[in-house]
């Protein structure tokens, strides 16, 4: 129904990859601007503006509250992105590849602030992510990977290990998991394939995964997901 609907979507929050800004504005004004048009009606202002300081608070933004968005970092213009869609209190929030155009440093502090949330605000966080380091990638509770609309695995990134290496697809000693996830989907009909090197066409890895086979489908699910094609 309509209702159900408009429940739903208010409780869905969906943080683009682009960062789009007034530039003049600090960031205390941009939340608080976006508080004032976002939050009920019946708030009273001063409850809007100790919102906005909690989203500050909690992203870690103290420091640059005062300074233009226009001379913040990549890092810090993600997180007041992040900041303006937390206010109204979403119990999930989608990111579309946060950590790009971001350092190595940048990134991994900014997935950390992702697992607070999941963890201390429990709040569902689904991330698709782009090129993600070793250890950035391992750090998601839940991976979930696709090719051609098809779900190929749903588990936790450690246990996807052993799991190419049951289908006879095991990642190379010190290649990048998410790397070698990404040859195997890429993969299509036309690419020439090693066979013994691979031990099997990765394009079958669409075709030879079953559900019940996926590690952790009965565990009970963390709130953090990597969804790579897409932590």
């Amino acid at each position: 129904s309509s209702s159900a609907m408009k429940r739903f979507v208010s409780q869905v929050a969906y943080v683009r990859q682009q960062d789009i800004f007034f530039n003049d504005l600090s960031v205390r004004d941009q939340l608080a601007y976006t508080a004032f048009l976002r939050l009920p009606q019946e708030w009273a202002r001063q409850q809007k503006l100790d919102k906005v300081d909690n989203i500050i608070r909690l992203l870690r933004l103290t420091k640059v509250q005062n300074s233009p968005i226009g001379m913040l970092s990549g890092g810090e213009r993600k997180r007041v992105n992040i900041g303006t869609e937390l206010l109204t209190n979403p119990s999930c929030l989608l990111l579309d590849e946060p950590t790009s155009g971001l350092d190595s440093t940048n990134a991994v502090a900014l997935v950390k602030i992702l697992q607070n949330l999941a963890r201390y605000q429990r709040k569902t966080v689904i991330v698709s992510i782009h090129q993600p380091s070793s250890g950035l990638f391992l750090s998601f509770d839940r991976l979930l990977m696709m090719a051609s609309g098809n779900v190929v695995y749903f588990g936790t990134p450690q246990k996807s290990i052993p799991y190419l290496k049951d289908q006879g697809m095991a990642c190379p000693e010190g290649y990048n998991l998410a790397d070698h996830w990404m040859d195997l989907l890429v993969a299509d009909n036309t690419d020439e394939v090693d066979e013994e090197a691979n031990g099997t066409n990765p394009f079958l890895v669409t075709t030879t995964f079953d559900e019940n086979d996926s590690p952790n489908q009965s565990e009970e699910g963390s709130n953090n997901d990597n969804d790579e094609e897409n932590p």
